[in-house]
This record gives structure tokens, C-alpha cells and sequence, in this order.
């Protein structure tokens, strides 16, 4: 069993939620931001400008809900890594490749969403025009913890 006894420790523990106090307890850590965009890659299709759109959208995000989508995993090892040394890979998807691309084509990700391979922690992502686009495919399918099978 746990023992906890005296006044600092209980003054730290007061007001800490249940789920911190284990993840604490297990040698997990809570998952912030910043440790979740260090166990990200970036496929090399995967432009500056969008990268940087997927690391400001995961201020709107609930990060410990994006990992466990991504994932299935609750929480990150003690020291902020992922197990066995992985990382999460976010990739452009349901775009056509750049050779395939012209000046005269116009390519739309709308109605595209994301798509999650828990198995090896990827991330595909529509070629989304816009961070708002990318905001919301991302959050309404992580919200409805819907898993496309690819």
C-alpha cells in the first residue's frame, strides 16, 4: 500500500487532479505541449508553413486527447518520451504528389479528414488549405474518437 504523511505533502497533493496524481504516482508526467511537439516528426512532404500550423494548433488542443488518438497511449514515459524510443509521424495525405501537380490544377481538402494509424503513431493529415481548416478536421475527429482504418 501507499503511505503519505505530513503537511507539505498534502498541501501539494491539495487541489491536484485524480488523474495527475496517479500518472505522478506511476513515474508518468503530465503531457504538455512542448513534450508532445518533441515526439513529433514531420513527413518530408509535410511543407514549413504547415508544420508550423499543426504546432499552433496543438494550443487549441487537448494534448493528452490528441495522444491518445494518435496512439492509444494515456500518457508519455516519465522522461516525455514515447515507448521504445518512437515517435508520433504527421504526414499530408489524399493530396496528389507535386510531380502530379500543375499550375492549372486545384486541389481541395475539403471533406478529407485526418487519418490515425495507432499501430505506428502516424498522423495523416488533408493537404488543408488554411490552419483553421486543419484546426477543425483535427479537433472534430479526435472529439469524436473516430478511428478511419487505412
Amino acid at each position: 500500500g501507499l503511505s503519505i504523511a505530513g503537511d507539505e505533502v498534502m498541501n501539494a497533493l491539495h487541489g491536484m487532479p485524480i488523474y495527475q496524481l496517479v500518472m505522478e504516482l506511476e513515474g508518468c508526467c503530465v503531457i504538455t505541449r512542448e513534450m508532445f511537439l518533441k515526439n513529433v516528426e514531420f513527413d518530408e512532404n509535410f511543407d514549413e508553413e504547415r508544420r508550423q500550423w499543426f504546432e499552433e494548433v496543438c494550443t487549441e488542443l487537448d494534448i493528452a486527447t490528441l495522444l491518445d488518438w494518435i496512439t492509444e497511449l494515456k500518457a508519455l514515459n516519465a522522461d516525455g518520451s514515447l515507448p521504445d524510443g518512437k515517435s508520433i509521424t504527421v504526414s499530408l495525405s489524399g493530396a496528389p504528389s507535386q510531380e502530379a501537380c500543375t499550375s492549372t490544377q486545384n486541389f481541395s481538402a475539403e471533406g478529407l479528414i485526418p487519418v490515425v494509424h495507432t499501430c505506428f503513431y502516424t498522423l495523416a493529415l488533408p493537404a488543408y488549405a488554411t490552419k483553421e481548416e486543419m484546426l477543425i478536421g483535427i479537433r472534430n475527429e479526435y472529439k469524436s474518437r473516430s478511428y478511419t482504418i487505412a
